[in-house]
């Protein structure tokens, strides 16, 4: 299955400089591949809840004295995903890549998820994987 991400929304509190906590919504319209054995139409809204911890690494990229500060996490979370008629829940491990900019409130943010869920197919396996990249603006307040 393939899918064009409509939109995305994800909210990350920073308890320290290490661990956070956050919430996602994702929504988006599906895209079946021919012969794929899975049981939702091409074409259909689905929309994607989850809850997520992050482990974070504090990095600089570049030269120390002239560099970026960025921040390379992990993160580990179970979601609720709304596909055509059917809701399954998710699990995902990913990671990624936050690049602050000079400005004190706005950075960009980098995140690839591995998404784990159970849908039926007519190969007879219906655990299912897929990988999410999310890339854009991130501000911070």
């Amino acid at each position: 299955m393939r899918a064009n991400l409509l939109g995305g929304f994800s909210y990350t509190y920073h308890l320290n400089r290490t661990w956070w906590i956050g919430a996602d919504f994702l929504g988006g319209q599906t895209k079946v591949d021919r012969g794929a054995g899975i049981n939702v139409r091409n074409s259909k809204k689905y929309i994607g809840t989850d809850v997520a911890g992050y482990f974070n690494l504090p990095a600089i990229l570049g030269e120390p004295k002239n560099g970026f500060r960025a921040d390379l996490y992990t993160s580990l979370g179970l979601g609720n995903l709304w596909l055509d008629r059917e809701t399954e829940f998710f699990g995902f491990l990913g990671g990624g890549l936050l690049i602050h900019l000079p400005s004190s409130f706005f950075a960009f943010r980098f995140d690839l998820k591995g998404l784990f869920f159970n849908l039926k197919n007519s190969a007879g396996e219906n655990l299912n994987a897929d990988t999410a990249l999310s890339l854009g603006p991130s501000f911070i307040f």
